[in-house]
């Protein structure tokens, strides 16, 4: 949730590739979706996640999620993740929702379409703008502000520079 992370990447997540001081998680070239490097910039809660699950692993642990499997890793977490939606009343969530989660909450902060691309690591500009899509924020926040104009220009008193008129056609 707090990396925007590729459920693949998440689950395959070596303590080799984060550095907890940077407050960065470096995967590389072969796990990423794309081919190249991406260096994911992490937050103040997935860090304090990290360092917890850190201090409870084994020192010689590779995985951040391991598990009893031929890779080593969690591979396959569809009972917890049937279980967990169980338990939140979510019926229709799907795990990649969680990816796009991060990428909408970020939209409607106002971030640029290029930050979220960095923090998703995605390539290809199409793929974040779907982010800009759904974003309701901004242009609500854009309402609200002319609104508050429009209210605060009509409790002035009447004064020329005051009124705006309108052609009779398409007045609203």
């Amino acid at each position: 949730l707090f990396t925007g992370g590729r459920r693949s990447n998440i689950m395959a997540m070596q303590w080799g590739e984060i550095d907890l001081d940077a407050r960065t998680w470096s995967i590389p070239s072969a796990k990423a979706k794309g081919g190249r490097p991406i260096d994911v910039p992490l937050g103040e809660a997935a860090v304090d996640i990290l360092r917890r699950r850190r201090q409870s692993a084994a020192d010689e642990a590779t995985f951040v999620f391991p598990a009893m499997s031929i890779s080593g890793h969690v591979e396959s977490p569809k009972k917890r993740w049937a279980a967990f939606r169980k338990r939140a009343g979510l019926d229709d969530v799907r795990m990649h929702d969680i990816r796009r989660t991060l990428g909408s909450f970020m939209v409607d902060q106002g971030a640029p379409l290029e930050v979220i691309a960095k923090q998703l690591g995605h390539r290809d500009r199409k793929s974040t703008e779907v982010y800009a899509r759904i974003a309701m924020k901004p242009v609500r926040d854009a309402q609200a502000n002319a609104e508050s104009a429009i209210m605060a220009a009509a409790a002035k008193p009447r004064q020329t520079g005051n009124v705006v008129s309108l052609p009779r056609k398409g007045r609203k």
